[in-house]
């Protein structure tokens, strides 16, 4: 059947990309960052590491939703969501919201890059 069967990837533009993708290796914690495929700077996740129960989804929203203000939002699966939020308010981000639990899901936090584009954190709910 011809039908798409994951997200290979999510790209966006910044008037710096190698200052910004420096600030989220600072803030995330991410290891191997560099130069992608699409000469800009990148990452590649292992969904072998991912939590079990985590899963990639894409959804697309009414223009009016209330959970996030621009036309896209990343959300990044983390193992410490306290401890990531840390990371962020020491680095300069500014934390937006830290309390949302979702019943079976997940803990998630939101906050905004130095470029002010909102993005999301999951820590998934552990499972049995």
């Amino acid at each position: 059947m011809a039908q798409a069967i994951g997200i290979g990837g999510t790209f966006m533009k910044s008037a710096n990309p190698e200052e910004l993708a420096i600030w989220y290796q600072a803030a995330l914690g991410l290891d191997d960052f560099g130069d992608s495929n699409t000469g800009s700077f990148g990452i590649s996740f292992d969904p072998g590491k991912y939590p079990l129960g985590s899963y990639v989804q894409w959804s697309i929203s009414s223009n009016d939703t209330i959970h996030y203000p621009g036309k896209f939002m990343f959300n990044f699966i983390v193992d410490d969501i306290a401890g990531v939020i840390d990371r962020i308010r020491k680095h300069g981000g500014e934390v937006l919201r830290t309390d949302f639990l979702l019943e079976g899901v997940g803990t998630f936090a939101w906050f905004r890059d130095p470029e002010g584009n909102q993005m999301e954190l999951w820590q998934p709910s552990e499972r049995p």
